[in-house]
């Protein structure tokens, strides 16, 4: 499996950046609730088109473990339910994070 979310520049205070990758279906909704996860300035975006989105968002540093096992069900998730792509997204994100 490729990896689904990357740090990003963080200089906010008690706060993490991340962009992650989640499907139509917004499971990041669901387990942000289950592992009661506070995000905040949550950003999506998605090519038309396709069933899979980037989600860019704030995280408190406090529930950056928390966050990280909720990604790893995101995963697992979008992977049981059928999304194909999913993979192939989340390595060409990696490809791009790595170019820059």
């Amino acid at each position: 499996m490729s990896k689904n979310c990357y740090k990003l520049d963080d200089r906010i205070l008690r706060r993490t950046k991340y962009v992650f990758v989640d499907t139509k279906e917004h499971f990041y909704i669901r387990y942000s609730q289950r592992y009661g996860i506070r995000l905040r300035r949550v950003r999506e975006y998605a090519k038309d088109g396709t069933d899979v989105r980037l989600i860019f968002c704030c995280v408190h540093k406090k529930d950056n473990p928390a966050f990280h096992r909720m990604l790893k069900d995101i995963q697992n998730s979008a992977i049981l339910c059928g999304y194909k792509d999913y993979d192939s997204f989340c390595r060409m994100l990696q490809a791009i994070v790595n170019v820059v």
